[in-house]
């Protein structure tokens, strides 16, 4: 099996990622939960499969003990987002599969405030404003996402600054220069 062949079984079944190692079954990372993928290649197999991606550079690279990052296509057109590494001293990969299209908030079943909220053409100082009215609450940051509860129906009395602060300190467009 190719890795392009392997990338395509992995898209059938709807995953984000492949992890693929020498010496070990292949898993893939389904709605967050690492599962077994049903293919295992022998050790040589594998770091042949994970190699071919490789171009000459990156290679050296990698015998150098570096990490290798880069990007790759397949023939359908789709890209794909590569890490190769040494584990143990065997080869190793993850590979993240990108969408070529970006689902809308509606197809990701987000609450229809959102949608209204991204129109707006200064987002950030609505969200601002509204953390300082008290109806925006629970601001919690994952990885350059920020995931917010919106409460419309019962607005707080008193503002909380340091949720204003942490929003400020992370999104703000003056910060970015904007």
């Amino acid at each position: 099996m190719t890795m392009n062949e392997l990338i395509m079984k992995a898209r059938e079944k709807k995953c984000s990622d492949i992890h693929i190692s020498e010496g070990m079954p292949v898993s893939f990372r389904i709605h967050g939960q690492l599962l077994d993928s049903g293919f295992s290649f022998p050790a040589a197999e594998t770091r042949e499969m994970i190699l071919s991606m490789l171009s000459d550079e990156q290679r050296e690279q990698l015998e150098n003990g570096d990490d290798v990052d880069f990007a790759i296509e397949t023939p359908d057109y789709c890209r794909q987002r590569v890490n190769v590494f040494r584990q143990m001293k065997k080869v190793a990969a993850t590979i993240r599969l990108l969408n070529n299209t970006i689902p809308t908030l509606e197809q990701l079943q987000m609450p229809k405030v959102l949608q209204n909220l991204a129109d707006q053409p200064r987002a950030t100082q609505i969200i601002e404003d509204m953390i300082a009215e008290g109806t925006l609450r629970d601001l919690t940051f994952e990885w350059g996402n920020m995931l917010a509860k919106v409460d419309l129906d019962h607005p707080f009395k008193e503002p909380d600054e340091r949720l204003v602060q942490l929003f400020r300190d992370n999104y703000s467009m003056e910060k970015n220069g904007n």
